[in-house]
């Protein structure tokens, strides 16, 4: 698997996850989202404060990704 951090207040952030989504026929991605209420207890090494310009990606058990 291969965890996206993204933020889904961002209206094209959203748009590419979902497309994402769409594509992922192997169910290799797990989207998060970073304002889900239970983010930080999932997550608690990723700080929030530091800033969400860009997509975050981290390898779960897979290092490669082909949808």
């Amino acid at each position: 698997k291969f965890t996206v951090f993204y933020d889904d207040n961002c209206p094209l952030c959203a748009a590419e996850m979902t497309l994402l989504a769409n594509y992922d026929h192997h169910s290799r991605l797990c989207l998060e989202d970073i304002h889900a209420r239970d983010f930080s207890q999932r997550y608690p090494n990723i700080d929030l404060q530091a800033p969400t310009k860009y997509s975050m990606a981290k390898p779960m058990m897979e290092r490669s990704l082909t949808v």
